[in-house]
C-alpha cells in the first residue's frame, strides 16, 4: 500500500474514438487505470469540462492568467474499490456535447477548450488526474444574410454593402463600398480591412487580417457617386466568431475614407466566422 498523503504510483489512459465533435453528438470516453503499486480508491469520476482562460490587469506586471469552467458535466465510474498491483481496472462513460456548446478557440487572446477530465480520490493518498483534450465545432451557416451600412459627415455618406456575411473559413468576403459627396475635399486613401478582435476579460487584441487601397490621393468633386468593389479571402483557420462569458472573437469589414485635416469618414460591418480546425487546432488539444 501507498504511504499517507503520497500519489500512488499509476498511470491513467483515457482514449476518444475521434477528437472532433459537433454539438448534440455523443463523446464516448474508456478509462483505464494502470497501477504499479496497490492503493484504495474511494471514487473516480469523468468529466466533460469547457474551459474558458482570461486574463485580469493588476496595478504592476503583466495581467495574471486565470481559467474557470463554462461547462462542466460529471459521470461516476468507480468507487470503494481496492486496485491491485498490476491489475488495470476501468469503464466507459458517454456524454452528450451540449446542443448550444460553444465552438473550441484556439487564440492569441481568446482560448476555450474543451476537455474530458478524470479524477480519481484515493484514500490517504493524493487524487490521481488526467486530462484529455477534445474540439467541438460548430454547425456550418444556413441561409444567406445580407449586410449593409453606413456613415454620414458634412462631406458625404459612405455606405458598406456584403451580399453575405456568414461566412466559413476558406471562403470569400466580398461587398461593395460607395461614396456619395456632399462638396469638394481631399481624401489621402479610401480603403477597406478584414479585422479580427480577439478579448479575454483584460486581454484583448486587434489585428488587421487583409487591407485593400481602393482610392489613392485625390481631391473629390461634390455630387460625385464612387463605387468599388471588394473580396477578401477568409483564412482557412480562421478563429470562430464567438461571444461568451468574459471572451469573445469579432470579425468585421471595415471601410475608411482618410480625409487628412477632417474627421475620416468610418463605417463597419460585424461578419460570422464559422470555423473549422486544422491540424495545428488537433495537436494543441491533445
Amino acid at each position: 500500500m501507498i504511504a499517507i498523503f503520497r500519489q500512488p504510483r499509476a498511470d491513467i489512459d483515457v482514449k476518444l474514438e475521434r477528437i472532433y465533435f459537433r454539438p448534440g453528438e455523443n463523446v464516448e470516453a474508456a478509462v483505464t487505470i494502470l497501477p504499479s503499486e496497490s492503493f484504495t480508491l474511494r471514487h473516480c469520476s469523468v468529466d466533460l469540462v469547457c474551459v474558458e482562460t482570461y486574463y485580469m490587469n493588476h496595478s504592476e506586471g503583466s495581467p495574471s492568467e486565470h481559467k474557470r469552467d463554462l461547462e462542466r458535466i460529471t459521470e461516476p465510474l468507480l468507487a470503494n474499490v481496492e486496485v491491485l498491483k498490476g491489475e488495470s481496472i476501468g469503464g466507459v462513460v458517454q456524454f452528450e456535447v451540449p446542443r448550444d456548446a460553444v465552438q473550441s478557440i484556439f487564440g492569441e487572446a481568446t482560448r476555450i477548450v474543451w476537455e474530458v477530465q478524470v479524477l480519481v480520490d484515493v484514500s490517504r493518498g493524493r487524487d490521481l488526474h488526467r486530462i484529455k483534450g477534445m474540439i467541438v465545432s460548430g454547425q456550418p451557416p444556413v441561409g444567406s444574410s445580407l449586410g449593409r451600412q453606413e456613415s454620414e459627415s458634412k462631406h458625404g455618406i459612405l455606405t458598406l454593402s456584403c451580399p453575405e456575411i456568414m461566412i466559413s473559413a476558406g471562403g470569400q468576403v466580398e461587398g461593395r463600398l460607395e461614396l456619395q459627396t456632399y462638396r469638394e475635399f481631399s481624401v489621402k486613401d479610401i480603403r477597406v480591412q478584414l479585422e479580427r478582435t480577439e478579448w479575454a476579460m483584460d486581454k484583448k487584441l486587434i489585428k488587421t487580417v487583409a487591407e485593400g487601397v481602393l482610392h489613392g490621393p485625390d481631391r473629390l468633386a461634390p455630387n460625385q457617386l464612387l463605387q468599388w468593389p471588394f473580396s477578401f479571402n477568409m483564412p482557412n483557420g480562421a478563429l470562430p466568431s464567438v461571444k461568451i462569458g468574459y471572451s469573445g472573437v469579432i470579425w468585421k469589414v471595415k471601410a475608411i475614407a482618410a480625409c487628412g485635416l477632417f474627421s475620416d469618414l468610418v463605417v463597419e460591418q460585424e461578419i460570422r466566422v464559422f470555423a473549422g480546425y486544422s491540424t495545428a487546432d488537433k495537436l494543441r488539444a491533445q
